[in-house]
């Protein structure tokens, strides 16, 4: 990100708080640290960027991701579990092949420089975030319980009435 923020137009935005602030701070003296954001300023600050670049390998679901889709910003993820539930690399988002600063690098410089193309990702990534409300995530959970057996069908009509305001 150094790189870029270097010799491209472009201001990180740095949303949260973690141990690697202090080291990110010394390498990026222009970009924007947020600090701690929750609610509605948290969803002003996502929705700003163009981007997102999310490197992590160890985030289970990710949340952050969903969010930035939503907001409909392009994004740029590593090859994970979670990237694969979320993205189809090159249709609404990218995948690094490789977890690697140049590879990360290259991919988020695609974007700054091809801007149509960043707005398309964008527009599809926000397109596939609809995917994931509630009722479909709900969804997906009850199916996959009641084809492990733990939990039978009658259990579907009762959550739909819950759902529908009528429990």
């Amino acid at each position: 990100v150094d790189a870029l923020a270097r010799d491209l137009p472009v201001r990180p935005v740095i949303i949260g708080v973690g141990p690697a602030e202090p080291w990110l701070k010394a390498r990026l003296p222009d970009a924007i640290f947020t600090g701690f954001l929750a609610g509605e300023p948290l969803g002003r600050a996502v929705a700003s960027c163009d981007v997102l670049l999310n490197p992590s390998l160890t985030e289970t679901f990710g949340n952050v991701t969903l969010e930035a889709m939503a907001s409909g910003l392009a994004v740029v993820l590593p090859t994970a579990p979670s990237t694969a539930a979320l993205i189809s690399s090159g249709l609404d988002g990218l995948e690094a092949p490789a977890s690697t600063p140049a590879v990360y690098e290259g991919l988020v410089r695609s974007l700054v420089l091809a801007p149509a193309k960043r707005r398309a990702l964008g527009e599809a990534a926000r397109r596939t975030s609809r995917r994931f409300g509630w009722r479909e995530c709900c969804d997906a959970v009850l199916r996959t319980y009641q084809e492990l057996g733990a939990v039978p069908l009658q259990s579907r009509i009762r959550r739909e009435r819950i759902i529908a305001g009528a429990a």
